[in-house]
């Protein structure tokens, strides 16, 4: 999401508050009306003052792990040929719009095609299935079969890869073995609530969303955890000189100088395991 400046929305606030009293002089208006006007603008500029946090208005990729516009020479030796933001994921035209990329928006990257060793346990009450939907848009670039570059019609040649395999990007790696990854595409309901008491209603439970829903409503897609019932690519962390240490610690560190539970494109912040206890009762 962008930040907006607070003194910007409340000069916007007061301006428009003056063109609106002016108003007055050529709408009647009853005492009443006029105080209750000055009255709700008047707090509505304390508490935005009062505020000490940035307010947010809308999503923004850019300084996030899928920012490519700036890979540059040390991956492109001719040079990223692709400045935009957007276009490794989605296109104004000529979009994908069947299989897993019906219901992304103007999806613009090739869809992988692979089959994934799934998670098992005896534990699991919900049934495993191969990923779908939302998630295998995700495992198009992070199972290393389909090139993060693989847009436009374009095969691409920059892939995700394991450590030592060459690949330079480590960072996201899962490939198609999941089983030692949390279970997505399972369906998760309140009838899969009654055979574990380990997992809260997601029906009833607020998933702590600044949308204020329900678990269902705000992090479930047609009922079934996917990626991004956890994680959105639009989620900001970084600025333009510390993106890189999203992904990567500082050069000689051997741990993170601060511990990076509010990274990873998490949808809310995981400090005290915030967001694994939205939708595990422990």
């Amino acid at each position: 999401m962008v930040p907006v400046d607070k003194n910007q929305l409340v000069i916007f606030l007061l301006k428009l508050g003056g063109k609106l009293v002016g108003g007055f002089a050529y709408v009647e208006r009853t005492t009443a009306v006029k105080r209750l006007y000055v009255f709700i603008l008047f707090y509505t500029l304390l508490m935005l003052l009062s505020l000490s946090d940035p307010i947010f208005l809308q999503a923004d990729i850019r300084y996030t792990h899928h920012d490519f516009s700036y890979w540059g020479a040390f991956v492109y030796p001719e040079g990223n040929p692709n400045l935009e933001i957007c276009i490794y994921c989605h296109t104004p035209h000529g979009a994908i719009t069947e299989g897993a990329a019906a219901n992304a928006p103007l999806w613009n990257h090739t869809v992988t095609s692979a089959t994934y060793s799934l998670y098992a346990s005896p534990t699991l009450n919900a049934v495993s299935e191969q990923p779908g939907g939302i998630s295998k848009i995700c495992l198009s670039c992070h199972d290393g079969t389909v090139a993060v570059d693989s847009h436009s019609g374009r095969s691409g040649e920059v892939y995700l890869g394991p450590p030592g395999s060459g690949f330079g990007h480590e960072g996201g790696y899962l490939g198609t073995d999941l089983q030692n990854d949390h279970p997505i595409s399972i369906a998760y309901n309140s009838a899969l609530v009654s055979q574990d008491n380990g997992l809260r209603d997601p029906l009833s439970t607020p998933s702590g969303l600044p949308s204020g829903g329900t678990i269902t409503a705000d992090m479930l897609f047609n009922g079934r955890i996917e990626c991004s019932s956890c994680h959105d690519v639009h989620v900001p962390r970084y600025d333009s000189s510390t993106v890189c240490l999203g992904c990567h610690m500082p050069a000689g560190a051997t741990h993170w100088s601060t511990p990076p539970p509010d990274t990873l494109s998490l949808r809310k912040s995981n400090r005290n395991s915030e967001l694994c206890l939205t939708c595990h009762n422990k």
